[in-house]
């Protein structure tokens, strides 16, 4: 059975009861001569409320939007010991003769005449108390000094200071912008003078080059466009019509009035002719005259035609001719509009460029106007509400306070001296001690191995430095619980304390079981040192906790290391508890999908007393593996771990002594012969 705490601790009752009554007298004698303190608070006020007589858009210098980390801030201002030489440096010295006193007036003798400003304000700052009220946004100041209305004169000053502080700052500040943007202005004034000086330039030299506008050439481009269509359709008419003279008859009478009649006439003589053929013969004088007069009107009906065909030909020759003067003018005229666009497209930029000059200059000049009415308007933004008033009685605590107080703390130290005693002797040495206190199976005992960082756990198991740690880690493996077929397991590794080298196990535990060719994936949940991913990966690692808020995909947080062969991912080191921060079923539905892409994971959790983490995680995984460091981590701290586990429905699968002396158990596994090396677990 393992010692019962308060009969170990009763062992070491004369050491407690010595501690405490040597405090205790301490802190009576230390009472008994300090001079009485007086205490004085005043109460300022950061003012959330905001004047609009200036829109917040238009501010230079904005109003604090106050919040807990902005009130901090405040705090930490006037806390600072600038301001404490400020306030003391706007007082009389015969304000400050009070601090001139000794503080052990029995054993120093008479106070010196008078005290230096840096002395005054290092005073001072000791027994200020700057805190804030509740949850507002008032902060008290307290001051503490062995006079009365020094105390109310220094606090009330202190605040005033602050305050002026405030007002000047925020002046300074937007003095400095109100210059800033004077020359920002009168940049931007010679900047549009230039811009538009650029576009007069330019449009000078476009009209003087050309002489014309865009608008005229389109408009000329379009008649010669017309016009050549016209002279394209002279020449297909024309050249319709020399075809027409291909063929005896086929001139229309309406393009050749005049072969027309001579046709006409020619068909009223045959028609006489046809009439006197009935009655007469070819040789009768009427019809020798018929005949006479056809032959005359068919010559003239050739003439005619041979007259159409050259008029045809000159008029097709006259539009052609015109059509491929049309044409080169187009064609100029193509090349001139095209030369008059892009010096278009040239003065469009510059016209764009020269608005855009000109909305920045009205744009500065206007911010320039409210500035400058902002630098006469600016304001503290805290105020003194509750002035601070001397007291009339010390607040000092009595001699028999401080005596009680110095007892307690005594006790305390002794508690503390008889603990730390035990601590240091209540390790686990053996597999089998631990068994017998804890009541449960320790699956395996490592040894201790030389390496400095856990991250080097991998390199040594790769080759053959690991020695007996490996066979260890081997004989873990085999001895772990198995699974569901088909679906992955989780692991959780974690300790009772920091420093028990559970990282080291989560990495070494990763790397025995990729080895057999299963699917590996480490995880480090240990959010307050992140000692597996800083080991692994390194700066600018994986951050899972992009894919836990919705802001990231899980494949985004899953990378492996170099050399390694198993995947690592893990929370940064400044994200914060997970039982603060993360919510449960996120870290159940991440788990449950790591279950589907991985055959192992193994998650290095905080120590179970350090930080609820570990409570958390460890019901939402599949199995818990309990590290716990030999002849280092206490009994008492085991137990706990242990008992808090069993609170939120945990048993461990196994424990696992760590960093054991090979010699200290039976079954040593050598390597080839050679004694297994000795390992100083930092992790």
């Amino acid at each position: 059975m393992p010692p019962t705490p308060w009969r170990d601790l009763w062992r070491w009752r004369w050491m407690i009861t010595g501690i405490a009554l040597v405090t205790a007298i301490l802190f009576g004698g230390w009472a008994s001569l300090c001079a009485p303190v007086f205490e004085a608070q005043a109460v300022l006020l950061l003012d959330p409320r905001e004047e609009r007589v200036i829109d917040a858009a238009d501010q230079l210098i904005g109003d604090l939007k106050l919040s807990s980390a902005v009130v901090e801030s405040e705090l930490a201002v006037l806390r600072a010991p600038q301001l404490m030489r400020d306030t003391v440096a706007s007082m009389t010295p015969e304000a400050l003769a009070p601090l001139a006193a000794p503080r052990w007036p029995s054993l120093l003798g008479a106070p010196p005449d008078t005290i230096t400003a840096a002395a005054a304000a290092e005073r001072l700052s000791r027994g200020l108390v700057i805190e804030r009220q509740g949850d507002g946004f008032a902060i008290a100041v307290r001051l503490r000094s062995p006079d009365p209305a020094l105390s109310a004169q220094v606090a009330n000053r202190l605040a005033e200071t602050y305050i002026d502080a405030q007002l000047t700052e925020r002046q300074r500040r937007a003095t400095a912008a109100t210059r800033w943007l004077v020359a920002q202005v009168e940049e931007r004034r010679a900047q549009l003078v230039a811009a538009e000086g650029a576009v007069e330039r330019f449009k000078r030299r476009q009209l003087a080059a050309t002489g014309t506008s865009v608008s005229l050439l389109d408009q000329q481009l379009v008649e010669l466009t017309t016009a050549r269509a016209d002279a394209q359709a002279a020449i297909a008419d024309g050249e319709a019509r020399l075809a027409e003279f291909a063929e005896t008859d086929a001139v229309s009478s309406g393009q050749a009035p005049e072969l027309a009649a001579l046709r006409a006439e020619r068909a009223r003589l045959a028609r006489e002719d046809a009439g006197l053929a009935t009655r007469f013969g070819p040789s009768h004088g009427e019809r020798v005259a018929l005949a006479s007069e056809l032959g005359r009107i068919e010559t003239e009906i050739a003439a005619e035609r041979v007259r159409l065909r050259e008029s045809a030909e000159t008029d097709l020759e006259i539009a052609r001719r015109r059509e491929a003067r049309l044409a080169t003018e187009i064609a100029d005229l193509e090349r001139a509009v095209a030369d008059m666009s892009e010096s278009a497209l040239r003065l469009r930029e510059l016209e764009r460029v020269a608005e855009a000059e000109r909305v920045g200059f009205e744009t500065v000049l206007d911010r320039l106007g409210r500035s400058r009415a902002q630098v006469e308007m600016q304001r503290a933004e805290a105020r003194l509400i509750s002035p601070a008033v001397p007291e009339p009685s010390p607040t000092g605590p009595g001699a028999g306070v401080l005596t009680g107080v110095g007892a307690a703390l005594g006790l305390s130290l002794g508690l503390l001296a008889a603990l730390a005693r035990e601590a240091l002797r209540s390790g686990f040495a053996r597999a089998s001690d631990l068994e017998e206190a804890t009541g449960q199976r320790v699956l395996a005992v490592l040894p201790r191995l030389p390496l400095t960082r856990p991250g080097a756990i991998t390199a040594a198991l790769a080759g053959r430095g690991a020695g007996l740690f490996g066979e260890r880690m081997r004989q873990l493996r085999a001895m772990m619980p198995a699974g569901p077929r088909g679906r992955g397991q989780v692991f959780l590794v974690t300790s009772a304390r920091e420093g028990e080298g559970k990282t080291t196990l989560a990495l070494a535990l990763a790397d025995v079981q990729a080895r057999t060719g299963a699917r590996v994936l480490a995880v480090d949940l240990d959010t307050r040192r992140a000692a597996l991913i800083s080991e692994t990966l390194g700066p600018g690692a994986p951050d899972l906790a992009l894919h836990l808020r919705d802001t990231g995909p899980l494949e985004a947080a899953l990378t492996r290391p170099r050399s390694a062969v198993f995947d690592v991912t893990g929370l940064p080191f400044d994200e914060g508890l997970l039982s603060d921060r993360l919510l449960r079923d996120r870290i159940a539905m991440l788990l449950d999908r790591l279950r589907a892409r991985y055959d192992v994971v193994v998650l290095d959790a905080p120590p179970i007393l350090s930080v609820a983490d570990g409570l958390t995680l460890a019901p939402l995984c599949d199995e818990t593996l309990f590290l716990v460091r030999a002849e280092v981590t206490p009994r008492a701290s085991v137990l706990a771990a242990l008992d808090a586990l069993a609170g939120v429905g945990v048993t461990p699968a196994g424990l696992i002594l760590g960093s054991a002396d090979p010699a200290a158990e039976p079954g040593r596994y050598p390597s080839d012969g050679v004694e297994a090396e000795r390992w100083e677990n930092v992790a």
